[in-house]
């Protein structure tokens, strides 16, 4: 005769349970919500809330504006020009990635930097994946308006700094000594200016 049904959560700063059994998510975690009967009889279930996921997108011309979330939904849009162009981007790209815009692109590391006396020599090595935030030369065969849009992918707040190759996620000062690909990308040119600058999600080397 007694159908009166009693909700609890055990965590309710992970989500709350109404009389009426209605479940609200209050932030990421888990909770068990629990039925009991007026003559106890019980029955649960366990309830998993995920944060949400942001939208983010990032601009060549305004490079990110405040801090990145570890996780978002990207757009990025980027034309890679015909020849080598550097790259430094929060997310992983990869060869397939690529493919997908134009076959023939291509992904190289700086492995190494000569010096000998005055002149300076780079070595590359192609690979089919980079890690996000990793800074990294694509070739292009031509120009290609390449168009990302990932969903719930992993960010990295800051560049991959351990290498001579340097990236930027924003508009940076670098200063005269260091090289940067020229305008054609086919060769790396040095900077002689103080006041020189790297492009958002761009790359450069940095001399020591």
């Amino acid at each position: 005769a007694d159908r009166s049904v009693t909700w609890t959560s055990s965590n309710s700063s992970v989500a709350t349970v109404n009389s009426s059994g209605k479940v609200v998510a209050v932030k990421a975690g888990t909770a068990v919500i629990t039925a009991r009967t007026s003559n106890g009889k019980t029955g649960s279930c366990t309830v998993t809330v995920k944060s949400a996921v942001p939208d983010l997108v990032i601009s060549d011309k305004d490079g990110l504006t405040g801090s990145l979330p570890v996780r978002a939904n990207v757009r990025y849009d980027r034309t890679f020009y015909e020849g080598w162009n550097s790259c430094c981007v929060p997310f992983a790209i990869t060869q397939s990635m690529l493919d997908g815009f134009m076959p023939g692109c291509k992904i190289a590391f700086l492995v190494e930097l000569e010096v000998v006396g005055d002149q300076y020599s780079f070595s590359v090595d192609q690979v089919t994946s980079v890690g996000a935030g990793v800074p990294c030369l694509i070739y292009a065969p031509k120009d290609v308006a390449c168009s990302f849009r990932l969903n719930d992918v992993s960010l990295r707040a800051s560049p991959d700094d351990s290498s001579e190759l340097q990236g930027a996620y924003r508009r940076t000062v670098i200063g005269s000594g260091h090289y940067k690909l020229t305008d054609d990308g086919l060769s790396m040119g040095v900077t002689n200016s103080d006041a020189a600058i790297v492009a958002p999600f761009r790359a450069y080397v940095r001399i020591k």
